[in-house]
């Protein structure tokens, strides 16, 4: 958090405040929801770090390949073209893959309250 952010914190304080933030929305979710939603939370959660994974590979292959930033550790043209490939074959995938996967999450949870809804009439 120091680095380019300039946030300067004290490491027990700086631990505590980013394992809340993990922890607390998992907890309120389980807490309402129980088990169904938890499952839910942990598909949608992972649905959501894969689409982010493009967005920390990209600033990293463009940061890696500054010379003036890097010194002798720069990427060389080939790992460059490398992590342009990856970059670009990864989003298409993720628009392949997980889009439809977050969009079935949504549908089976319409389904779920349906079904909830049927057994309470009963």
């Amino acid at each position: 958090m120091e680095g380019f952010l300039s946030i300067r914190m004290r490491p027990w304080l700086r631990r505590l405040v980013t394992r809340a933030m993990a922890i607390v929305p998992a907890v309120i979710v389980a807490a309402l929801y129980g088990e169904q939603g938890t499952g839910q939370l942990l598909i949608l959660s992972q649905v959501i770090l894969s689409l982010q994974l493009s967005f920390a590979v990209i600033p990293l292959v463009q940061f890696t390949s500054e010379k003036a930033k890097m010194g002798v550790f720069t990427n060389s043209a080939l790992d460059e073209g490398a992590g342009l490939d990856h970059r670009h074959r990864d989003c298409s995938l993720k628009r392949l893959l997980a889009v439809p996967d977050a969009q079935g999450l949504n549908n089976s949870a319409q389904m779920s309250e349906s079904k909830a809804a049927q057994s309470r009439r009963f």
